[in-house]
């Protein structure tokens, strides 16, 4: 006879418990969430596989480990998880965007931090504040600031941090509606071979 289900609730409890000293304030609510279902999906497992292979006692201790086991995965994979799908969602925006781009306008480009708010005096007067404080935010080391007019009449202020491994780089972003709004600010980080490792919603 298998044992009662809701004691898998238990084990991934113990599975959760277990890396509590591990936790970090990035995503530990998500973590744990995800740790614990995981865990009780473990512990489910390991009771039936118990129980079917050396009876009800067995299944009790196969389902305390695979609890911790499916905790602890859980708690380890999660982060990867939501950096995925955080990628993927920003992937979305910036593909949106590209189509919205067609036709894309340069209104300002400049190497220097100090070139670029310097230059900001020549944009529109409704945006130039929030481009301003967006070119601010970046230290005398960032590069390549531009401001282009989108397609569809907004403004995508960018700059350049270049990484301290030669060659990696994270830009930064801003689209701007031409009241002056800001409809979204994100980053993008590349390897030192060019390739795009990271999205992230700023």
């Amino acid at each position: 006879m298998v044992a009662a289900p809701y004691a898998a609730g238990a084990r991934a409890a113990a599975g959760i418990l277990g890396q509590a000293a591990r936790y970090t304030f990035v995503n530990t609510a998500g973590s744990v969430i995800f740790s614990y279902a995981t865990g009780a999906v473990g512990g489910y497992a390991g009771n039936l596989a118990g129980t079917y292979f050396y009876g009800e006692n067995a299944g009790r201790y196969w389902g305390l480990a695979g609890g911790i086991i499916g905790g602890v995965v859980g708690y380890q994979t999660a982060p990867r998880v939501f950096n995925a799908l955080d990628n993927i969602t920003v992937s979305t925006k910036i593909a949106g965007a590209a189509v919205e781009g067609v036709g894309n306008k340069s209104v300002l480009n400049a190497g220097s931090k100090a070139d670029a708010i310097e230059s900001v005096d020549n944009l529109p007067s409704n945006i130039q504040s929030k481009v301003k404080n967006f070119f601010k935010g970046g230290s005398n080391s960032y590069t390549d600031f531009s401001v282009e007019q989108m397609g569809n009449g907004n403004y995508m202020a960018k700059m350049t941090k270049p990484g301290n491994i030669p060659g990696s780089k994270a830009i930064y972003y801003k689209e701007i509606d031409p009241s002056g709004n800001t409809l979204r600010a994100f980053k993008e980080t590349f390897d030192p071979s060019g390739n795009l490792v990271h999205i992230k919603d700023k």
